[in-house]
C-alpha cells in the first residue's frame, strides 16, 4: 500500500490511530477514591502466610551471609562448573 493511502486510512473511523476524546475523571472524585482506598481498616489478624511460614523460608532465615558467594567466579570455579 502506498504511503499516501496509508496516511489516509489513519483518518477513518475504524483506524486505531484516530484521535480519542478524553473522558477524564474529576480530580475531586479521584482524590476521594484514593483517600478511601489507602485509609482502610488495619488488619487485625495475621495472614496465614505469616502464621505458617513455609519450610524453605525457615531454611533461608538460617543461612549466613558468608555461605553465599557474591563475588565473580574465579577460573577454577568456572572450570568445575563446566566439567559438571
Amino acid at each position: 500500500m502506498p504511503a499516501k493511502e496509508t496516511f489516509r486510512t489513519f483518518k477513518t473511523k475504524s483506524s486505531a490511530f484516530k484521535q480519542l476524546q478524553s473522558k477524564s475523571c474529576e480530580p475531586k472524585k479521584l482524590t476521594e477514591l484514593f483517600k478511601k482506598h489507602f485509609t482502610a481498616k488495619p488488619i487485625e489478624t495475621n495472614p496465614i502466610e505469616v502464621e505458617e511460614i513455609p519450610d524453605f523460608l525457615k531454611v533461608l532465615q538460617n543461612v549466613c551471609d558468608g555461605e553465599i558467594l557474591i563475588s565473580a567466579p574465579d577460573l577454577e570455579e568456572i572450570q568445575t562448573v563446566i566439567k559438571a
